[in-house]
């Protein structure tokens, strides 16, 4: 698998995994905009991600508790929902979407 399409996998992983949870949990009436604002969310953190791991060679454990609180901040600005609340939902979505993440890589490795 090329690094692109490593990179395209996280994402989709992270964008599937984190819409389903945070809707789940949170069984918004507009789903609509929870949707939009998931994805938006997504959109900017993800990529920072991508740059600080991949050329930055970051901390995972440290970029994984940045992207947590800033989607937490985001959730709640968006959402406008508690800052504990968002910040569950938040750790709660992150941390599932990494573990998806690690089944589809074993998943691929295996299948390869």
């Amino acid at each position: 698998m090329t690094t692109e399409q490593e990179i395209f996998l996280a994402f989709a992983i992270t964008l599937v995994t984190e819409l389903t949870l945070i809707l789940a949990i949170q069984r918004p009436g507009d789903w609509q905009k929870w949707i939009a604002g998931i994805l938006l969310i997504n959109c900017f953190t993800h990529p920072i991600v991508i740059y600080l791991l991949h050329f930055q060679n970051w901390p995972y454990l440290l970029v994984e508790a940045g992207v947590i609180l800033t989607e937490a901040v985001w959730y709640r600005k968006f959402f406008s929902i508690s800052p504990r609340r968002a910040m569950l939902v938040s750790f709660v979505a992150n941390i599932f979407s990494i573990f998806m993440g690690m089944v589809a890589r074993k998943w691929v490795e295996f299948m390869t």
